[in-house]
């Protein structure tokens, strides 16, 4: 006669969790009581999610969101890659008062940090140098 125990174990491998990854949930509470006669009450929730693509991509997703409204405060993407010597990151904003973008390549070196090449967008102006 079979184990009962044995009968319900799984023969098949489990799933690798070698790719690191964090996700953060959170849920603000304001209340704003400056003025007695109009008191201002928000709650929002913060979400975020980072996790290396590979050894050398790291990918990072931020959002908030008001649970009064039930629309999107803002939300945005950021990728970051090493280059050995060089590190290179990408931030997005797809859409919001803070919509736009922001590349930048830099030395890792601390001494040499300032020397770079960026662009950023935001709001429809664009500030850079290098492109």
């Amino acid at each position: 006669m079979e184990d009962k125990q044995q009968r319900f174990m799984d023969d098949r491998p489990t799933p690798s969790m070698d790719m690191p990854w964090d996700l953060t949930v959170g849920l603000r509470y304001n209340l704003n009581r400056f003025n007695p006669m109009h008191k201002q009450k928000r709650i929002n929730m913060t979400t975020g999610l980072e996790f290396n693509l590979t050894p050398g991509w790291k990918v990072d997703y931020r959002a908030e969101y008001d649970v009064q409204r039930r629309e999107l405060v803002y939300h945005d993407f950021s990728f970051y890659r090493d280059l050995h010597c060089w590190e290179m990151q990408f931030d997005w904003t797809p859409s919001g008062i803070r919509k736009g973008f922001f590349f930048v390549v830099r030395i890792k070196s601390p001494q040499f940090r300032d020397l770079k090449i960026e662009k950023r967008s935001y709001g429809g102006s664009a500030v850079g140098s290098g492109f």
